[in-house]
């Protein structure tokens, strides 16, 4: 008999053993499960991120080819034009140098010339005077008629010469301003030149700091990107976890008394709302939660915990009996549905626990863990309850200690003699389910706060971008703006040379002009002169001997000023044509070419 007794015993065991490997087994498939499920959507997203990556690879590879062959053939051609233009550079400061020699060569045989020029109409004019003056001598009749017609000549003759000297000081004083007004613009010249440098540099560093922004611009989308997915993967995450989480709530409500469920749910919903709207914090702070929820045990001992404390595990632990009663008050006063059992800590009873050590049993509190505010509720549950490893060993200790005592498998001996015992299915244990549940908050927990935490990642980095956008159209507007007035600048610039250039082409003809009224007002002044030699002479119609000699030395002067003109005029053609031969290759060739 006993021998059967044990093998039942040892087959019960072993049945036990079994069906919690079991349920281990089912919670690891269950987790397994979720993270198959988790790994599949993680997979199907890296699947369909490796399809794009692989895709702009593709593209990207294919577009660097492109570009390497448009880099090669333009690096072909840039040296081709870099050797080119050497070539050119080489040639213009060539003409360069030949126009710096022809030019002011060819101004000072065009000034040899117009010097004597002036020279020989001035020699012309005082002969032509001399021989006017043989002619005078027939023309009149009287040195009377003679001297009226030669005060008429000298009146005549003075408004011409203050006339000319009017335009003479008009063409002086232009050429003054031209003189004054053509440094003033080679100054403005040279400060825009200057200013051109200081905006274009400004301009450079404007550029770099877009090129910054617009690369931070990619990175910070990429980041978003990432996040996005990772996102995506912890919604999906705390979206199961809720599920897990609500199907075990609803299975710890199916197995707990409807009444003490409904008042359970009751009683956290009117906490919250205290904690919400920040009332009754003594209340708040004085409620601890229920006894299922402030004691955990290894899962071996879960059958013999639930059956010592019964329907106590959804008791509520508060702080004192005030604590109850106000809660009860506040329950009633809302019209909450189910019921509500306490366990105020300062009116609690503990039996002692000073029990000796007894072969094949322990005390069952020694396998418990538990909050520290929550100790006094346990231990008045569980203080002076044996936990034996059979039900003979129970008996026998509940009849020689006075003890309550119950077996793993949940059967009770009181020590009033009192036996309870039958089948318990394990399958469905409150604090199997209530670990889960406490598990599943935790982990709710940490993906909520890493969920928050990535959002407040994405948030600064939005800001970060929109930062950046601000920043990047900031930059972009003082671009736009710095290429304005660099366009402005260039147009001053262009404006400014042009006036420079019409000055210098000008100057020429100004100062051709200003010699020819020059060698105009001599020629006026010695006629005036000779007149004035003239006026009270005797009439007559032959030339003096001295003015004879005059003539002579005149024309032997205009004959030798007349030569040397021959021979200048032959060297300014010439010098002329190459000046004309190097301009024309110079601008219409060379630069244009360059």
């Amino acid at each position: 008999m006993n021998s059967s007794t044990q093998k039942i015993e040892q087959l019960e065991n072993d049945r036990l053993t079994i069906n919690e490997l079991i349920q281990q087994n089912m919670d690891s498939i269950t987790e397994l499960k979720q993270r198959l499920q988790t790994q599949q959507i993680e997979r199907d997203t890296l699947i369909i991120d490796n399809k794009d990556n692989f895709q702009r690879k593709a593209q990207i590879e294919l577009e660097l080819q492109d570009l390497q062959s448009e880099t090669a053939q333009r690096d072909r051609k840039r040296n081709d034009l870099k050797i080119e233009l050497d070539k050119y550079d080489r040639l213009i400061r060539e003409s360069e140098q030949q126009l710096t020699k022809i030019i002011p060569e060819y101004d000072v045989i065009r000034r040899q010339e117009e010097q004597k020029t002036a020279q020989r109409d001035l020699a012309e004019e005082k002969r032509k005077e001399l021989f006017a003056k043989r002619g005078r001598g027939n023309q009149f009749n009287s040195k009377e008629d003679r001297d009226k017609w030669i005060r008429l000549e000298l009146k005549s003759l003075t408004k011409a010469i203050e006339d000319k000297r009017e335009q003479m000081q008009r063409l002086k004083t232009d050429l003054e301003n031209e003189t004054t007004k053509s440094r003033e613009i080679e100054e403005q010249l040279r400060q825009i030149v200057d200013n051109g440098t200081e905006q274009r540099s400004h301009m450079d560093n404007v550029n770099t700091r877009v090129r910054d922004f617009r690369q931070k611009k990619s990175d910070i989308a990429a980041q978003k990107t990432e996040l996005a997915r990772k996102e995506t993967q912890l919604h999906i995450q705390l979206s199961q976890t809720r599920d897990e989480l609500r199907k075990n709530q609803d299975s710890l409500r199916s197995v707990t008394n409807k009444g003490a469920a409904f008042g359970t749910d009751a009683l956290n919903r009117l906490i919250r709302q205290f904690q919400d709207e920040n009332r009754h914090p003594d209340i708040v702070n004085g409620y601890y939660g229920t006894l299922i929820e402030n004691l955990e045990c290894d899962p071996a001992f879960y059958t013999a915990v639930e059956v010592i404390a019964g329907n106590r595990l959804n008791y509520h632990v508060v702080e004192s009996d005030l604590v109850a009663t106000r809660l009860v008050k506040e329950f009633n006063h809302a019209r909450q549905r189910g019921e509500i059992h306490f366990l105020p800590l300062n009116v609690l009873d503990i039996l002692p626990n000073n029990l000796p050590k007894i072969a094949g049993a322990s005390p069952l509190i020694d396998q418990l863990q538990w909050t520290p505010r929550a100790e006094k509720a346990v231990r008045h549950v569980f203080n002076r309850i044996m936990l034996c490893e059979d039900f003979n060993a129970a008996t026998r200790t509940a009849r020689q200690y006075d003890v309550d005592c119950v077996t793993l498998d949940g059967d009770q001996v009181q020590r009033k003699g009192a036996l309870t015992g039958g089948f318990i299915d394990k399958k469905i244990s409150k604090l199997e389910l209530q670990r889960s549940i406490k598990h599943l908050k935790a982990t709710l927990a940490q993906y909520e706060h890493e969920y928050e935490k990535l959002r407040s990642e994405m948030t600064n980095l939005d800001n970060e971008y929109n930062n950046i956008l601000t920043e990047l159209q900031r930059e972009d507007m003082k671009s736009k703006k710095n290429w304005d007035n660099y366009e402005q600048m260039k147009s001053d610039a262009k404006h400014l040379q042009s006036e420079l250039d019409r000055i210098i082409t000008h100057r020429p003809g100004k100062e051709r002009q200003l010699n020819t009224l020059v060698a105009t007002i001599e020629q006026f002044c010695a006629k005036e002169e000779s007149l004035k030699s003239e006026v009270g002479s005797d009439l007559v119609s032959q030339l003096t001997v001295e003015e004879q000699a005059t003539v002579d030395r005149l024309n032997d002067t205009i004959d030798q000023i007349t030569q040397e003109l021959k021979q200048i005029i032959r060297r300014r053609v010439e010098v002329r044509t190459q000046k004309n031969l190097f301009l024309n290759f110079f601008f219409l060739f060379l630069l244009a070419r360059r």
